[in-house]
């Protein structure tokens, strides 16, 4: 506008609506800036106005100078918790790998205690009586109490012990990097997601109109209350973290701002579906005079370049950069080994029912010989 201002020598004056964009109605029955415009209360209106046959029918039209689209602003995903974090360091192919080598170990062991001794002396060892417990302990880094004598053994010995080994030191060696920073699940990044997440749909009253057929989304919207700028401060409170129970419908143009004067750790995500594409214009009241001037300069001034340019100033439009990690360490807190202590306690919750079986077992044979089968 100011160079529009400057190329036709007038002044600005600028007038903010009650509320937000408003709806184009009937003489007398419009809001917010249409109200404004259709009235002429204002001489034009501006402000990521999307061309709209509603508008048109009660307004005057200017060409289009750019265009947006309207989608989704979500809230940062899950966060982890401090158990599942534990595993961060291995990605699942690899837990499901090591899990299946633990299995398969466990089974081993379990269709050999219905060997005989002389065989069971063999692939253990000669006085080996807990086998199962001897690979768990080596598992997480113990000490066997009494090493084989045998070739074989020692070598079965040698071989779990060198895997133990490796997995053991690439784990502790990612683990201490993974408990000190936050970490999110991802973002959610289309609208079937958005919608079995069964968050609620926050916007303003004239984004109702793109799901009066959709009635899943109708139960489940929230309305923004009208008032300056509260669609861009709902968008903020999602980049504080403090609007975390719904996605917001909004200009994808708002968000990009919303990015932009804030700190990196308030960015708001989008999804990377949108809603819809719309032309952006100015309107003007049906008797005004003023559009035909306006868009001559603007069908110049659009192939110039300059409001791309000014697009890019506007807002951060890099909404899927991934945010730098400090590499600074840190002091480790109870929180951080808050997973730790978690499970340390189930392994505590293990042993004693893994004790309350063993008072009782003498009571029950068939319990017993269980028992004496997965241990021995």
């Amino acid at each position: 506008m100011q160079v529009l201002a400057r190329q036709l020598n007038f002044s600005l004056s600028w007038k903010n609506a009650p509320g937000q964009w408003g709806f184009a109605r009937p003489l007398g029955n419009s809001t917010g800036l249409m109200k404004m415009a259709q009235e002429e209360e204002v001489d034009f209106a501006i402000g990521c106005l999307a061309m709209d046959p509603d508008r048109y029918r009660y307004l005057k039209a200017g060409a289009s100078h750019y265009t947006s689209k309207i989608l989704f602003a979500v809230p940062h995903g899950r966060s982890y918790t401090a158990f599942e974090k534990l595993f961060g360091p291995f990605e699942r192919s690899l837990l499901e790998m090591h899990a299946f080598v633990v299995i398969v170990a466990c089974v081993v062991v379990l269709i050999l205690s219905f060997a005989n001794r002389k065989t069971r002396a063999f692939v253990y060892g000669r006085g080996v009586s807990t086998p199962l417990l001897n690979a768990i302990a080596l598992l997480f880094g113990g000490s066997v109490p009494r090493p084989p004598v045998r070739n074989f053994a020692r070598t079965l010995l040698f071989l779990w012990l060198v895997y133990c080994f490796i997995i053991g030191s690439l784990y502790q060696g990612s683990l201490f990097h993974y408990l000190q920073k936050p970490m999110h699940y991802p973002p959610l990044k289309t609208m079937r997601e958005i919608d079995r997440s069964g968050l609620y749909y926050y916007m303003v009253d004239i984004g109702t109109r793109f799901f009066v057929h959709n009635p899943s989304i109708v139960r489940r919207t929230r309305i923004i209350a009208p008032g300056k700028d509260s669609l861009g401060h709902a968008i903020a409170q999602i980049g504080l973290t403090r609007l975390t129970d719904g996605v917001i419908l909004s200009p994808m143009d708002l968000v990009a701002y919303n990015n932009r004067v804030n700190p990196r750790t308030r960015f708001v995500h989008i999804a990377r579906e949108h809603v819809s594409v719309f032309p952006v214009g100015l309107y003007y009241p049906k008797r005004s005079p003023l559009r035909d001037v306006f868009d001559e300069q603007v069908r110049m001034i659009v192939p110039s370049g300059l409001v791309g340019d000014w697009i890019k100033r506007y807002g951060d439009y890099d909404f899927f950069a991934r945010p730098k990690e400090k590499s600074d360490p840190r002091k480790l807190s109870n929180e951080h080994l808050a997973g730790a202590y978690q499970l340390y306690g189930c392994c505590l919750w293990v042993s004693v029912v893994v004790f309350l079986l063993e008072m009782v077992s003498p009571r029950f044979p068939a319990l017993r010989v269980v028992l004496r089968h997965l241990i021995d």
